[in-house]
């Protein structure tokens, strides 16, 4: 393999790795908002914000594992298409979330009760995308002229 098509394999992966902690992060801190700006009541916040790290640690592995398809379909649908720009990545990320609930879903067994984390998930995708576009996405792009 030349050296060229390695070093943007390298940023490809470097930007998923980057994607994945942006958008993991970001539906964390959505899911646990409630309860952060709650007044100190335990009912009002559905989470225990202490709980947020462990939260964060789980999220990463199930996204970085189910994201990938739709992640690998987004890179292979930029590079054909010669996206230049961030939208097409950001849009990428949040509809990835479809597909990537439905490998999660078919992993674990069920959806039940995944609404909050689904609807939070797609702001994340959004910033994942994003987050691929700024932190590696637009290295490749350059590399591509």
């Amino acid at each position: 393999m030349p050296v060229r098509l390695l070093l943007k394999l390298a940023l490809i992966v470097a930007g998923y790795v980057i994607a994945v902690a942006v958008a993991t992060a970001a539906t964390v801190a959505l899911l646990f908002l409630p309860s952060a700006l709650s007044s100190g009541s335990p009912e009002a916040g559905r989470l225990a914000v202490g709980d947020a790290p462990a939260v964060m640690v789980v999220g990463f592995f199930w996204t970085f594992l189910c994201a990938l398809p739709g992640f690998v379909v987004a890179v292979v649908f930029g590079e054909r298409w010669a996206w230049r720009r961030w939208p097409g990545y950001a849009l990428a990320g949040l509809v990835d979330v479809v597909p990537s609930f439905l490998i999660f879903g078919g992993l674990t067994g069920s959806l039940a009760g995944m609404t909050d984390v689904f609807l939070s998930a797609l702001p994340g995708g959004f910033a994942g995308g994003t987050a691929y576009w700024a932190g590696a996405g637009r290295f490749v792009v350059a590399r591509r002229r």
